[in-house]
C-alpha cells in the first residue's frame, strides 16, 4: 500500500512539473519495473517523445535527469 501512494505522489509530482511548460503535454503513462519505475509519452511541440522515470523516496527533492527513449 505505501508503495502504491509513493507511485501516486511521484506521478503527481511529475505531471505538476510539466504542467507548468506550456509546450509539453503529457500522454500515455506505462508503469515499468527494474531500472525505470514509469515511461511517459510526452508531446513536445511536434515531437513525441518518451522519457523513462526512476523516483526515489529519500525526503529530498532532486533535479531530474532524463533521456529521450525514442521518436515517433
Amino acid at each position: 500500500m505505501k508503495e502504491n501512494n509513493q507511485q501516486k505522489a511521484a506521478l503527481q509530482a511529475m505531471r505538476g512539473s510539466l504542467a507548468e511548460v506550456p509546450f509539453v503535454r503529457v500522454g500515455k503513462i506505462t508503469t515499468l519495473g527494474g531500472v525505470a519505475d514509469f515511461q511517459v509519452e510526452l508531446r513536445v511541440g511536434e515531437r513525441s517523445v518518451k522519457i523513462l522515470v526512476q523516483y526515489k523516496n529519500n525526503g529530498q527533492p532532486r533535479l531530474g535527469t532524463s533521456g529521450c527513449v525514442g521518436d515517433e
